[in-house]
């Protein structure tokens, strides 16, 4: 006989079906809730809709400048004649023409507080954007930070470019002296022309948008390479004939003078259009205009005017002491305070043939003791060393001198006949008033000057 289910039977096996419902249902609806809870809110792409509506990132300020007034070389018959000059385009990675960084801020015994700090930040008009636009779910990732620093615009792709320009127009202007160096008269950095949002830099500007301060005075990380944030200028040519003169370093000064009403050529710092598609000379110096229509005449950047003065003994033909600052904003070309930048006197560094340097020459110039330098001292040389390496160059704070560490270089050509004017003769160096060449080179110099604020 075949048996029914009696009703209780019937009864647990419903209530066994439909707890197993209950607890799949729920199993299923615990699953989903936390795997959503696992999807991180995806980055908004960044692309053709909305690139252009990102402001422009960056903002750099420079500290420091330094001029280096070496430029006698030599064309090739001289070289054949004279077999004891030396030039110090033997060596650019020693010897330039400008220098420009940023640096932590120095000590200021002239007013007893310090130089003003320099660095990379973040514009607070592309910090709101991103908080405002560029957010899913009430959150900014750092993905969505990364989007926006490598594909807007404005700066994708940028590098950091110093160059001398013509103020109009000053996108594309960039000033070649001498046609055969038109490769070393301009400077991308960070070193070797790494874009700003380089992967290796990445993790550093999405912490510098939220928290843009202080300023980043270099990029990248000691287990890969740290980058300081500087370029260099070398107005030189290792082609023959070698023309970079000192005639032709007079007209650089006069051009970059803070006087010449009618020159209106300035020493920038500016951001290059995107080096990851640029692909000739031309469009790699390019620098970034402040404007969606690409206006050639207000980029992002600084622009210096310059002021060189002759040493204040003697009576000397030359120019060669860089020794006023005054900045301009290139986004509105308006000028800063006179007061913004100051450059020293204790910061003008005579340069010393090596073959005048050892005791009993000309101009004695040594390493500094281990101890016994003054505060002022100490400081000035901490501030000489960012700019000119120790493995290049002996740096005296006591004596106010550098020389070439390498006996083989020289700043100063034709050594075979000449002296150097050292500590300004009554007399004229370099030329006379008949412009006949005199056998006394003027003395070289570098000069600092640093930024007030």
């Amino acid at each position: 006989m075949k048996l029914m289910p009696t009703r209780s039977q019937w009864t647990f096996v419903g209530l066994s079906f439909g707890i197993l419902v209950i607890l799949t249902s729920f199993q299923n609806c615990g699953t989903q809730e936390y795997s959503d809870s696992l999807v991180a809110p995806s980055a908004p792409d960044v692309n053709a809709s909305n690139a252009d509506g990102i402001p422009f990132a960056y903002d750099y300020k420079a500290n420091q400048i330094t001029y280096m007034s070496c430029s006698h070389s030599r064309d090739e018959d001289s070289a054949k004649k004279l077999k004891a000059s030396t030039t110090h385009l033997d060596d650019p990675n020693a010897f330039f023409t400008f220098k420009v960084g940023s640096y932590e801020a120095a000590k200021n015994f002239s007013t007893g507080g310090n130089y003003g700090s320099g660095g990379l930040s973040i514009r607070k008009e592309f910090i709101d954007y991103v908080i405002t636009k560029l957010k899913f779910q009430g959150t900014v990732s750092d993905t969505n930070i990364q989007n926006a620093l490598t594909n807007a615009t404005a700066h994708g792709g940028t590098a950091l470019q110093l160059a001398i320009r013509d103020s109009t127009p000053i996108a594309t202007s960039i000033i070649y002296f001498d046609p055969q160096t038109e490769n070393s008269d301009y400077d991308l950095f960070p070193q070797g022309g790494k874009i700003l949002a380089s992967n290796e830099f990445l993790p550093q500007l999405v912490d510098l948008v939220k928290s843009p301060l202080p300023r980043l005075t270099s990029l990248g990380t000691a287990a890969l390479q740290t980058y300081r944030l500087e370029g260099a200028i070398h107005f030189e040519t290792k082609k023959t004939p070698l023309l970079y003169d000192e005639h032709q370093a007079q007209l650089v000064r006069e051009q970059l003078s803070s006087a010449s009403s009618d020159l209106n050529r300035l020493l920038t710092v500016t951001y290059s259009k995107d080096q990851r598609v640029a692909d000739n000379f031309k469009t790699n110096y390019y620098a970034t205009s402040t404007t969606i229509d690409g206006s050639e005449n207000r980029v992002w950047g600084q622009g210096f005017k310059l002021k060189f003065s002759p040493m204040p003994t003697g009576v000397r033909w030359v120019a060669n002491i860089l020794t006023s600052v005054t900045e301009s904003d290139l986004s509105t070309f308006s000028n800063l305070p006179a007061s913004t930048w100051s450059c020293p006197e204790q910061l003008r560094y005579v340069i010393v043939s090596p073959l005048d340097r050892n005791d009993g020459g000309a101009y004695p110039c040594k390493d500094p003791p281990l101890a016994g330098l003054t505060p002022q001292q100490s400081n000035d040389l901490a501030i000489l060393k960012r700019q000119l390496s120790t493995a290049d160059w002996i740096i005296d704070p006591i004596n106010q001198c550098v020389s070439p560490r390498k006996t083989s270089l020289d700043c100063y050509a034709n050594r075979a006949f000449n002296t150097i004017d050292y500590l300004g003769s009554t007399s004229r160096c370099g030329l006379d008033d008949n412009n006949n060449y005199l056998h006394r080179d003027c003395a070289e110099f570098v000069s600092v000057c640093l930024r007030n604020n």
